[in-house]
């Protein structure tokens, strides 16, 4: 067990009741933005008049966010106590590291964009995707990676992988 304290089965338990809040506040925006983008106050007065446009831009993103969402719930639904694989960082596991000598700890997700408070400590959910994703997928315990950010190469140690 990582020196983190905090066991899979509570992290998975609070990551899935912050996915089912979010999806609940992002499907009533996302409804309340299609009523505004579809309500005949919101046609154009004139050519120049684009309130129309920008809440389907709004409706658009609320619904690509709400379908996120919805997957992340569904893989979240999926997890198991068992860490996968054969140590590795994976899809499913959880990762304390350190970025810049800055601890973090991570899930590996099949989408990411979540961060949950769990007894004092901040975990990100991260898509295997992302730049921080791809650094620590096949990376264990002891291992360093590096990471490039706009500010150019970090140094990352992985201190766990559960």
């Amino acid at each position: 067990m990582p020196d983190t304290a905090l066991d899979r089965r509570t992290l998975i338990d609070h990551i899935r009741a912050q996915i089912d809040d979010q999806l609940a506040g992002v499907a009533a925006m996302t409804a309340a933005a299609r009523d505004e983008a579809t309500a005949s106050e919101s046609r154009p007065e004139n050519q120049y008049d684009t309130r129309a446009l920008e809440a389907s831009y709004l409706a658009a993103g609320q619904g690509q966010r709400l379908a996120e969402l919805k997957e992340l719930q569904l893989w979240a639904g999926q997890l198991g106590e068992a860490a996968p694989g054969d140590g590795a960082a994976a899809q499913g596991c959880f990762v304390a590291l350190r970025l810049v000598g800055q601890p973090r700890l991570v899930l590996l997700g099949r989408a990411g964009g979540l961060t949950v408070e769990v007894e004092g400590r901040r975990v990100e959910v991260v898509s295997e995707r992302s730049p921080l994703g791809q650094a620590i997928v096949g990376l264990m315990a002891g291992d360093e990676g590096e990471l490039t950010t706009p500010r150019g190469l970090s140094r990352l140690v992985v201190d766990a992988v559960w």
